[in-house]
């Protein structure tokens, strides 16, 4: 007996995606592969350290026989059954000690030890429509496509929020590095972002993709696949310069993943994987060939989340806070409290409050954004005890005139093992 498996958003193109319920086989037509890429966007990513020295394997998911293959990084010794008895898998994503997937037909998060072993279809259930997947040291993050949300669960599998974040526009790919995550909006061609703990969430971090799918950060870029004009694209870390045609001559890219030295990609019509030196040069479309529906591409280990030693301080990352002594806010004029994009060694949004008391006038202050080319704009709530952050640019504070006592307070909430950062520093204008 079979079934017919219909896409909420179909009306995309004109073609069913169908499997047998006894053997949940999914066989692809081209009508297929292009329903695949514009009404599933499945994808997978991985985040990759931009200092690692050696990444042993590729890995890809094979949609059209459900198994994940893995080769050697050089591209030899491809294996395309390396993991077997998926559902429909989609996001691959690796650690030092295991590999994870989704099952999209079943709503699943599988894992298996980084040798193939022990694999388990349900390591974490509940998902809706998973699709990219992505993994540090100490969780698991995925998209679930349907309702619009970021799920995560703890390393282990336990702890599963299946809405860690929400307001996302139709989400396919994933990837973290050790201060932030990101995902793809294929709804509305942008990349989003939050901190690593959910905070702080932007839908529109970069804009201007095309039919965004895959996704994969290092410490310095985040590259994505514009699986609609056949390119990878790239941007510098804090989503500066964009650019959608960085590697073009693609297949319907739909996986990607990135090392120091290389990017990876899955090219769905051509069945096999891509590859280019990390600077964009040097393609090759068909670096692995043979692939059964090549979607998720993944490589080991990721970028792991900072994992404290026992003592450690949970502190300001590159100086970022700037609190100076306790005369340095004029009277009159502005004062910096925090350089942009300021976070703690645990990767959490750093937000600051402020409060005045009169000294013999009344009190007047304001806090604002401003960038480096002079620009200006008001602060943005972090939702951590009525903080306030720029989106953009350094935090400064304002003065008028008035003699004031200012107490300024600088806060971060807790991180997994880290606690909680609070400093507090009063000043006199």
């Amino acid at each position: 007996m079979s079934m017919r498996y219909v896409h909420p958003v179909i009306s995309l193109v004109d073609a069913p995606r169908a499997h047998a319920a006894s053997t949940s086989r999914i066989r692809l037509t081209a009508a297929i592969v292009a329903m695949i890429v514009l009404a599933f966007g499945i994808l997978t990513t991985a985040a990759n350290p931009a200092n690692a020295t050696t990444t042993d394997y590729v890995y890809w998911t094979n949609v059209n026989s459900n198994a994940i293959g893995r080769a050697n990084i050089d591209g030899t010794a491809p294996d395309q059954n390396f993991i077997t008895g998926a559902n429909a898998p989609d996001g691959v994503t690796a650690t030092s000690t295991h590999i994870y997937w989704t099952n999209v037909n079943n709503g699943t998060i599988g894992r298996a030890n980084i040798d193939g072993t022990g694999a388990n279809q349900n390591f974490i259930t509940g998902a809706n429509l998973p699709f990219g997947v992505t993994a540090t040291s100490t969780h698991v993050y995925w998209a679930n496509r349907t309702n619009n949300t970021i799920g995560r669960a703890n390393i282990d599998g336990t702890g599963t929020n299946q809405n860690f974040i929400t307001g996302a526009n139709t989400p396919n790919g994933v990837a973290a590095n050790a201060t932030h995550l990101y995902w793809t909006n294929y709804g509305s061609n942008t990349i989003g972002r939050a901190n690593i703990d959910g905070t702080s969430t932007n839908q529109n971090f970069i804009t201007g993709a095309n039919g965004p799918v895959g996704l994969a950060a290092t410490s310095t870029h985040l590259y994505w696949t514009n699986v609609n004009n056949g390119t990878i694209g790239r941007a510098n870390i804090d989503g500066t310069g964009t650019n959608q045609n960085f590697i073009t001559g693609a297949n319907l890219p739909v996986g990607l993943a990135a090392t120091s030295t290389h990017i990876y990609w899955s090219n769905l019509n051509f069945g096999t994987i891509g590859r280019a030196n990390i600077d964009g040069t040097g393609t090759n479309q068909n670096f692995i060939t043979g692939a059964n529906g090549p979607v998720g591409v993944a490589t080991a280990p990721v970028t792991p989340e900072p994992t404290p030693v026992p003592g450690t301080t949970t502190v300001p990352a590159n100086g970022c806070v700037t609190a100076g002594s306790a005369t340095s806010i004029p009277r009159t004029g502005t004062k910096r409290l925090m350089k942009p994009k300021c976070v703690t060694n645990s990767g959490a949004q750093i937000g600051v409050k402020a409060s005045a008391q009169r000294r013999g006038d009344m009190r007047t202050y304001t806090l604002f954004c401003k960038t480096t080319n002079g620009k200006t704009s008001k602060t943005s709530a972090t939702g951590n005890a009525g903080t306030r952050y720029c989106k953009k640019g350094a935090l400064n504070i304002r003065t008028y005139g008035v003699k004031l006592n200012l107490r300024i307070t600088w806060k971060a909430p807790v991180v997994g093992d880290y606690a909680a950062y609070t400093k507090v520093k009063s000043y006199r204008t």
